[in-house]
């Protein structure tokens, strides 16, 4: 089966991401336990946080050069 695309992002309150795919599911996606990681550290910064774009045809949300998720990973890690 096919991975669905990411088609609209929104940020909410307490790091959380509501994403709509393209298959019109929406994902709400907590990314605040990972800030505590290397890889996400800069999203303590709510203002890089609440700046990421949908790239790669819909695969990742990029924040800058060192930050990104594939809609891969969210949806393993949310288990849909």
């Amino acid at each position: 089966m096919a991975v669905p695309k990411m088609e609209k992002l929104e940020y909410k309150e307490d790091y959380q991401l509501c994403i709509l795919l393209q298959n019109g599911k929406t994902v709400v996606y907590d990314i605040k336990p990972k800030i505590v990681t290397a890889r996400f550290k800069d999203l303590e910064d709510i203002e890089v946080f609440s700046k990421g774009k949908i790239e790669e045809s819909g695969r990742i949300i990029k924040w800058n050069d060192n930050t990104e998720i594939s809609i891969e990973e969210i949806l393993l890690q949310e288990n849909l």
